[in-house]
């Protein structure tokens, strides 16, 4: 069990606690009579801990809960007007620092730069947000683990290189640190977190081949122009890449499997892109509103073409449906105004599932293989198209 040590200076408030003042700070226990904290500004004081195990003596830094009429706060565990540069102790009365807590530094908004020493192995969660001047953070070289909301909001971060060892970056870490530029991220990274750069400002980030897992939303209206995927990735997620208005160039490694919905919705930039082969699924609104998308190739893997897949690509001509699907949704090329042909490779019509929308017959040409134009007539096709040729 944890227990908490409330580490303060009061040197200029009673002369009996000198010594104390000299040496960093004293130990308050629970049970202790509380003494109002003086408020100073850049002041070294030492931070509030919680122990974490005596025996060892480590410890990590901790907020508190305060409870009010209106409801309850979370106090950081320093003086939240703290202004300018802070680097955080390594060890404080005793106690070496190995965790920065939930929330420990919430809202302290004029904290302008950060060092975080290398004791540190974890950095809970919402631990920095809101602290919306700082610029720049170094941080130590054992932090296994980057909780949920760890830099949330930090709306004027420009850099941040993380350490060799760290592991996973949790859900929304740096969402809407939209000035947040440069990002290294170390080989030893398996996982990136739900939306963790929702809202970034780099043009290009580079993702190590350790990283087996990008969750949904993970770059969700970023500025990136650029992205190659590694061939450890078998899966883009959901809302991956959506509302990337600057993505114009994107590299899929052949390793991978699945095209989550809404994967590029939005981005209105694409004006191509190369599906490989190995793909099997592509989900609905996965390129919907990729507004200069001229002309896609499905790959002969795919076996569904789902709802809205395509849904008002303005800029696409032409489509290509290869032999393999099993099942068209209609709706996916709904409102796709320029689309006029569509070159499909199935040669036997009949086995595949065709659900209708509205607005029948498509104002578009269906170019099929020789010999099948019957086949697709027979199984009503005609129904669906303009007009049927073979090719």
């Amino acid at each position: 069990m944890k227990k908490e040590v409330v580490i303060s200076i009061f040197g200029l408030l009673f002369p009996l606690m000198i010594s104390a003042q000299a040496s960093g700070g004293h130990i308050v226990r629970k049970k202790a009579t509380s003494v109002a904290k003086k408020k100073v500004e850049n002041s070294t004081y030492s931070p509030r801990i919680i122990v974490i195990n005596e025996k060892e003596k480590i410890c990590e830094l901790a907020a508190k809960t305060i409870k009010s009429g209106a409801g309850s706060y979370e106090d950081p565990c320093i003086i939240q007007s703290y202004k300018g540069a802070y680097t955080i102790p390594s060890k404080i009365n005793g106690y070496t620092v190995v965790r920065i807590g939930n929330n420990a530094f919430s809202r302290c908004g004029n904290l302008t730069s950060l060092k975080i020493p290398s004791t540190v192995k974890e950095i809970g969660e919402f631990a920095f947000q809101y602290c919306t001047s700082l610029t720049e953070v170094e941080i130590g070289g054992k932090i296994k683990s980057l909780s949920k909301g760890a830099f949330y909001f930090c709306s004027s971060l420009e850099k941040v290189k993380l350490p060799e060892g760290l592991l996973s970056i949790g859900e929304s870490a740096f969402a809407f640190c939209n000035k947040l530029a440069a990002v290294y991220l170390p080989s030893t990274l398996i996982s990136i977190g739900e939306h963790s750069f929702n809202s970034c400002g780099f043009a290009s980030i580079s993702i190590p081949s350790s990283v087996k897992n990008i969750e949904k939303g993970a770059f969700y209206g970023s500025q990136l122009q650029s992205i190659i995927i590694p061939s450890s990735i078998s899966v883009i997620s959901d809302d991956t890449f959506r509302n990337c208005k600057s993505l114009s160039s994107v590299n899929i490694p052949y390793s991978l499997t699945s095209i989550g919905g809404g994967a590029f919705y939005g981005c209105i930039s694409l004006t191509s892109i190369d599906i490989p082969e190995s793909v099997i699924t592509i989900g609905k609104w996965a390129f919907a509103e990729c507004n200069n998308l001229a002309a896609v190739t499905l790959p002969n893997s795919l076996v569904a073409v789902e709802s809205s897949t395509f849904s008002w690509c303005n800029s696409l001509s032409t489509l290509n449906i290869p032999a393999n699907v099993k099942e068209i949704d209609l709706d996916a090329i709904a409102s796709c105004r320029t689309l006029k042909n569509i070159y499909c490779s199935i040669r036997h019509p009949q086995n595949c599932v065709v659900k209708k929308i509205n607005g029948l017959p498509l104002k578009i040409f269906l170019y099929v293989p020789k010999g099948t134009r019957a086949l697709y007539e027979e199984a009503g096709w005609n129904n669906y198209f303009s007009s049927i040729f073979e090719k």
